[in-house]
This record gives structure tokens, sequence and C-alpha cells, in this order.
């Protein structure tokens, strides 16, 4: 090979080298300056079982919200209704998930016509969140709330009782729930909008639920 093709392929490839430095170099520091951020990961731990009684709702004529974590089993603040610390709320007969038109977080419903020990697993899915329920057979809202029509009517007395059948909730924070309504009556005064209800709360995002 003579002197200046061999000078002309030493400069090709050192050139060459100095094109993929600089490429790497690029990619590198993109991808420092654009982290992949690490989903949560989904785990199965022990799940949570608890009943709730004597949540309040307020009267006919001075009704209140109620805003309540599964996660923590407590009711939360009004002022978090914009927030995903709460995953469901009651409002005398009206219930809805933090989800849709609802809320910010990402809660939705599976209706499942089963007895409440019987539900091992959550769906996989059918979800669906408020905006998307059915109609409201009695008149109370017209949102196309996911727990419209959760209770059967006795207009002959006036009463309400929840239907038989359970809930499977995603929460608003991705989480998994199972939840049977027990009663709406307070069993001391027979008042309306308190509710007693039990729930199985899966801590760590599978859809293990027993």
């Amino acid at each position: 090979m003579s002197p200046i093709r061999k000078a002309a392929g030493t400069a090709f490839h050192l050139l060459l080298a100095v094109t993929v430095a600089a490429t790497t170099s690029c990619k590198k520091d993109e991808k420092e300056d654009n982290p992949t951020t690490t989903p949560t990961p989904v785990t199965t731990e022990p799940v949570e079982n608890h009943t709730v009684e004597g949540l309040s709702t307020g009267s006919v004529s001075n009704p209140q919200t109620v805003y309540f974590s599964f996660a923590t089993n407590s009711v939360v603040p009004a002022s978090d209704a914009n927030t995903t610390n709460w995953d469901i709320s009651f409002r005398r007969s009206v219930i809805r998930l933090n989800g849709g038109i609802s809320g910010p977080g990402t809660a939705a419903l599976v209706i499942r016509l089963a007895d409440f020990d019987d539900i091992l697993m959550a769906d996989e899915s059918g979800y669906k969140v408020d905006g998307e329920g059915p109609e409201d057979e009695t008149g109370a809202t017209t949102d196309n709330l996911v727990f419209n029509n959760w209770f059967d009517y006795d207009s002959q007395t006036s009463t309400l009782t929840p239907k038989i059948q359970s809930y499977v909730i995603r929460t608003a924070q991705n989480k998994y729930v199972k939840m049977e309504i027990l009663d709406y009556y307070d069993p001391i005064t027979s008042n309306g909008g308190v509710y007693k209800f039990r729930y199985t709360y899966q801590p760590g995002g599978s859809k293990v639920l027993n």
C-alpha cells in the first residue's frame, strides 16, 4: 500500500473512532438528562380486613360529604378532595369513587354478583369510572356514577337496603379492594345515611384479595 493511501486510511479510521465516541457520549448525556422513571414494584402482601361502622353522612336537611381512604382505614379531610388521598366518598345515598368525573385518582369499579368471602382475586378488566356507570333509577343523581343503584328502595317504608352484591375496586393509587355494604341505618337511632361496610385491602398492589 502506498504511503498516501495508508495515511488516508489511518485518518479515516481515526475520524470514525472520534465520531462513534462523540455519538456514544451524546446518547449517554441524553439518557442522564432524561432518566427512566422506575415503576413502583407490585408485590403481594398480607391483606388487611376492616369493618367500618357508624360512618355518618349527615341528615336529609344537612347532608355531609365524607371522604374515606382504604389504605389508611380513615376519613380524609374535605380539604383533600382534589387529591388522591381518598378512594371513596359518601353523601347520604350517593357514593363516588376518586376517578373519572369525581376525582383526580384512578379509582374504578367492577360489580360482582358473588359472595364477599368467595372473591379471592381482583378482576383483570372491566373496571368503570364515575361517568361510565348506569343511569340512576332513583333520581338522586344524573352523573352515571358506578355506584348508582347500589340499593333497593322500598317506597312504602321509604327505606333502602343494600343489594346483595360485592364490589371490586381499583383505588385512587392503583391498589385493589373488595367491599361489601352492610347497612345504611344507625342500629340505635335508625337514622339513615349512617354506613356500615367491610372491605379487604391489598397493600402490595397485586390483585390477590385473600
